[in-house]
């Protein structure tokens, strides 16, 4: 990497070094900047050697032999320990990574960072076609594993507030079908006054969007609220019941993030009122099949 550059394209990496400095890895000085997970594992700290072999081999007295290295530690990061992908990597100045492997003045690829809040999937093709002979590729497609567990877990998630869904509608119709048996005395009586069946079944609707607007109202402020406060809520309960919600090292993350996609949240409101409300049919058409001379000849 270039220090330089490289302080403006991933500030946070900067950040994240906890012992020595990033800004050490000059030209020529051969210094290296480990992960915690690797520098752990071998052993070293600030100012060690490590030794590398290069794939690459050179002629000596005893004949031929691999190309060796003494680098020198300068820094230790935490910045991608929890990716298993990352927990190999070390940072070297570009320069003397060219020089260790016999290519000078060679920059074998570009990161890019778009200035673009939100990551454009035009830009992956723009850059293919302004460089037909590179290989292109977004960060995403490095950590493509962890991506596909996610979106399994999503989908899980979707159905299973689906199926809370179904049974909120199950719920309301079963409470209305049990208020229609109630109130069989109440509608024979609107319908003995003149009450036409349409009526009967409008009244029975507007009672179930009426309840299914409460209740979708109550649950989506609820939800937002939640979803708002997540991440201290759920580390308020770590602390009181003692437990851990997120694994960091089964998930790269040490928190519950949270982002309110409106176009999700009016789809889910949009579906779940047209679900309830469609399971008020059935008991506003058995309410207009009240026989109001059948039921009041027996009060």
């Amino acid at each position: 990497i270039d220090p330089k550059l490289e302080r403006v394209a991933n500030p946070s990496l900067f950040d994240s070094v906890i012992v020595g400095q990033l800004g050490q890895l000059e030209s020529g000085q051969f210094n290296v900047v480990l992960g915690e997970v690797l520098a752990r594992r071998l052993n070293v700290r600030l100012g060690d050697k490590i030794t590398i072999v290069l794939p690459s081999l050179t002629n000596s007295i005893i004949g031929v032999e691999p190309m060796i290295k003494r680098l020198k530690v300068s820094g230790v990061f935490t910045y991608d320990q929890a990716f298993s992908q990352e927990q190999n990597r070390l940072y070297i100045h570009y320069q003397d990574a060219q020089k260790l492997l016999a290519k000078e003045h060679i920059i074998t690829g570009y990161r890019l960072v778009p200035t673009v809040s939100e990551y454009q999937a035009s830009i992956l093709s723009r850059l293919a076609d302004d460089f037909p002979n590179a290989t292109v590729t977004h960060w995403s497609e490095r950590y493509s594993q962890f991506f596909n567990v996610l979106q399994i877990q999503k989908n899980v998630f979707m159905i299973v507030v689906f199926l809370l869904v179904v049974m909120a509608v199950f719920y309301s119709t079963s409470s209305l079908v049990v208020m229609v048996s109630e109130k069989k005395t109440e509608i024979a009586l609107l319908r003995s006054l003149g009450m036409p069946s349409s009526h009967v079944v409008t009244l029975f609707l507007i009672q179930g969007f009426i309840l299914s607007l409460i209740g979708v109202v109550l649950g989506t402020l609820s939800g937002l609220l939640l979803s708002t406060y997540i991440t201290p809520v759920s580390g308020w309960l770590e602390q009181v019941l003692g437990v851990e919600f997120i694994n960091k090292s089964a998930f790269m993350i040490d928190q519950i993030p949270s982002q309110i996609v409106w176009q999700d949240v009016v789809g889910i409101i949009s579906a779940t009122m047209c679900l309830i409300l469609t399971s008020t049919l059935y008991p506003a058409w058995c309410a207009s099949k009240v026989d109001p001379a059948g039921l009041l000849a027996h009060d």
